[in-house]
């Protein structure tokens, strides 16, 4: 049974623009008081979350559950205020909550129809059993269909593509004499910032990386800081006795992947972020907020949030803030709260002492008009 993607969308409007950049051959739109949701794939899916949603309602606002859908696979559900968040189906109970480790975390209530089911303490208290759901006798309305207009947008979207590739190529190889006040233009910052700004999930799974090598690392040897340059990243390392332990750290830097580059003089050790160049640019409606909101539920401190403004067909947005004495394993979890979304970073460093991590940060959320 394959899960289609989904897309929340304010109004017909946005709903158009989707379409036009991301086409598919099969769909299925969900009408909600607030807006709606469009479902898609390239094959024939299933919606369902949605179906559930009409046979399972639950007291809590925001709830995940977990079903056996055979000897392997699990699916899970995310739910907030009655709409569908993320679906998932895994080859195991593990994986589908490693998937969902932000939504099992900040979730009121799991649920789930295998009344043994294996989970984490912390996990287990907050989870209840309900009664098994049939998944193969999905009413056919909850089918996607197939969409008559596929051949048709993808000629479209592929025109537009070409048009718009080649005036952003026209633009960049003749500029204009004279361009006043663009430092806040959201479209020239794209075109000449954001191409060659890391993700904030690539940096922050890259600082976990660097966090988690250092685990094994040889005695008289500390962490003392984490910055980003560009798209480097860079660890420090301070010790009181640099002489008296170099062949242990020599040992321990061979031991660690071939990616990671050491500073000798500068006791330091430096890896490259990748940079996403495939990222889309899509309707962003409230994800702004809702990121600052679970931002904040985080415990992240002095957070800030600021609409730079739209310019043709960028939206461009900005949060700052700051962790204080937390787990050496936040970015980790921040990581999965930025999967595959248009948040970049600006700036990124940490600071590493007895009662935790204290990471800074600075986002810029980019996406188009609704």
């Amino acid at each position: 049974m394959i899960i289609p993607r989904l897309a929340a969308l304010p109004n017909s409007a946005a709903l158009r623009e989707h379409r036009s950049r991301y086409p598919s051959q099969f769909e299925k739109i969900i009408k909600h008081d607030e807006g709606l949701t469009r479902y898609y794939s390239d094959s024939a899916a299933t919606c369902i979350g949605e179906w559930v949603l009409t046979q399972f309602v639950p007291a809590h606002s925001e709830w995940l559950l977990l079903l056996p859908m055979d000897n392997t696979n699990w699916y899970g559900l995310h739910v907030i205020a009655g709409r569908v968040q993320t679906e998932s189906v895994e080859t195991s109970l593990t994986a589908l909550i490693t998937r969902l480790a932000f939504e099992c975390e900040h979730s009121e209530q799991l649920y789930s129809s295998d009344s043994d089911i294996q989970l984490p303490a912390d996990l287990k208290a907050k989870c209840s059993t309900v009664n098994a759901f049939n998944l193969h006798a999905i009413a056919n309305q909850f089918v996607l269909k197939k969409s008559e207009r596929f051949p048709k947008k993808i000629i479209l979207g592929l025109t537009g593509a070409i048009i718009t590739s080649g005036a952003l190529w026209f633009a960049l190889l003749n500029p204009p004499a004279v361009k006043q006040n663009n430092q806040h233009d959201p479209l020239a910052l794209w075109i000449t910032q954001l191409a060659q700004t890391p993700t904030a999930e690539s940096v922050l799974e890259q600082s976990q990386l660097l966090l988690n090598s250092t685990r094994l690392l040889p005695s008289q040897w500390q962490v003392k800081s984490t910055t980003l340059s560009g798209t480097q990243l860079t660890l420090q390392l301070s010790t009181d006795a640099p002489s008296a332990n170099r062949a242990a750290l020599l040992a321990w830097l061979l031991a660690e992947r071939n990616e990671l580059q050491w500073n000798d003089s500068g006791q330091q050790l430096t890896t490259n972020i990748p940079l996403n160049t495939q990222m889309q640019i899509n309707p962003l409606g409230n994800y702004p907020e809702q990121l600052y909101e679970e931002l904040r539920l985080l415990n992240a401190g002095n957070l800030t949030i600021n609409h730079i403004g739209i310019t043709g067909a960028v939206d461009l947005w900005t949060i700052t803030g700051k962790f204080l004495q937390t787990a050496l394993s936040r970015p980790s979890t921040l990581a999965k709260l930025f999967k595959d979304k248009p948040v970049f970073v600006q700036e990124y460093s940490t600071q590493q002492g007895s009662e935790g991590l204290d990471i800074t940060f600075s986002l810029s959320i980019l996406g188009s008009p609704q």
